[in-house]
């Protein structure tokens, strides 16, 4: 059994903050947050596909998008916390007594001896808003609170995300995740009236769960989950739950970076094969008839290929056998024709190019082919190029 400082230890803990039953909430927990994670996935890959195609390179609509995203903020952040009532001090019941547990709310449009719950969570830091939402007390946050945040707090995260400005996308989707989790949390404090069902600990299941519905993140974030708590207690419930965040989330969308990263046409090498991969042949993608090139081949005849072809690359093939024998590209090709690397019709061979001047000649870009040197027609139907060289 894991004991409450966070060392493996045989016996029973004797605070215990879950019961097995709860396990089933905690996989349901970690499905809810597989399908928001998807959700926020393919509603911002849409916001940003916009912004990609109507900004473009201008800056103008970037920066009043800005304009327009802080002053809705702004004014949500400021009008809905007074429309809450204030809660009196002495109503939050603490779970655990000990400093690290003990919270103190800000006394925003309250008097000293009461809290806004709304504005705990509006008007305060991200940072701080997260540590109220895994304290372990009671009569901090009712569910229509937290409900009425989700709402504000879930679209802005989804909107913002790829604006032209810093935001991040792993500590906003903890507190939806935890506001998910609290909201579950507090659900079943009400139907079932048990006095061991900890809101905070579905808070912090849900914070995880949410993470990994949208990044796909599983034992990496795991192990943060023990060093961010400092305990591996509450390790089962977070491994369930994110694996079910997972799988959930797999079957409806990609990971939200993979999909950024393909929006944004940078190369990505995805870490398992598209599944047809498995049963597609090589011939299902090649072009017919298949173009060759012999080891040593005329000079007139590559001028021919790279005139009437435009594949990027040819095999070579040995002569009469066919048998393949490598790959050559039409870079490399085009290369050979400019340093006229040609043997000629008494056998005589250049001059061979040294590899740091050959590397020097592919990193630069290749030349046309009307740029090339060619020698007379007479000349290029004598001469071979050797590419085994």
């Amino acid at each position: 059994m894991v004991d409450d400082y966070g060392l493996l230890a045989f016996g029973v803990s004797a605070d215990y903050t879950y019961q097995y039953g709860e396990l089933l909430a905690f996989a349901l927990l970690g499905a809810v947050g597989g399908l928001l994670g998807a959700f926020l996935v393919r509603v911002n890959v849409r916001i940003n596909r916009f912004r990609r195609d109507v900004y473009g390179t201008r800056l103008w609509p970037r920066a009043l998008e800005l304009v327009v995203i802080s002053a809705a903020s702004s004014a949500f952040k400021s009008g809905i916390p007074p429309l809450f009532p204030c809660i009196p001090d002495g109503d939050i019941t603490h779970l655990k007594a000990s400093a690290s547990s003990t919270i103190d709310p800000t006394h925003i449009y309250c008097n000293s001896s009461s809290f806004n719950a709304m504005a705990n969570l509006m008007m305060v830091p991200t940072e701080d808003a997260l540590k109220l939402l895994f304290a372990r007390a009671t009569g901090v946050f009712d569910l229509p609170t937290l409900l009425v945040y989700l709402a504000f707090y879930f679209p802005m995260v989804i909107v913002t995300a790829g604006t032209n400005v810093a935001a991040g996308l792993f500590v906003p989707n903890m507190l939806i995740g935890a506001l998910v989790g609290r909201s579950v949390g507090r659900f079943f404090l009400q139907v079932f009236p048990d006095p061991t069902i900890d809101p905070s600990i579905y808070a912090l299941v849900g914070s995880f769960a949410m993470v990994s519905g949208f990044s796909r993140l599983t034992i990496s974030l795991c192990v943060i989950v023990v060093e961010l708590t400092g305990s591996t207690q509450y390790l089962l419930p977070i491994v369930m739950a994110v694996f079910v965040a997972k799988t959930v989330g797999d079957r409806l969308s990609r990971p939200l970076y993979e999909e950024l990263l393909t929006l944004k046409a940078i190369p990505f090498l995805d870490h398992l094969p598209p599944p047809n991969i498995r049963v597609d042949a090589v011939q299902d993608y090649m072009a017919r008839p298949v173009v060759t090139v012999f080891e040593y081949e005329s000079v007139h005849r590559v001028h021919e290929l790279l005139r009437c072809c435009g594949h990027n690359g040819f095999p070579v093939v040995r002569v009469g056998s066919s048998r393949f024998c490598g790959f050559i590209l039409r870079k490399e090709l085009l290369i050979l024709l400019n340093q006229q690397q040609f043997i000629d019709a008494d056998g005589v061979r250049p001059p061979l190019m040294v590899f740091p001047r050959y590397q020097h000649e592919l990193n630069m870009p290749a030349p046309a082919l009307h740029q090339v040197h060619m020698p007379p027609y007479h000349e290029m139907e004598q001469c071979t190029i050797d590419l085994n060289s």
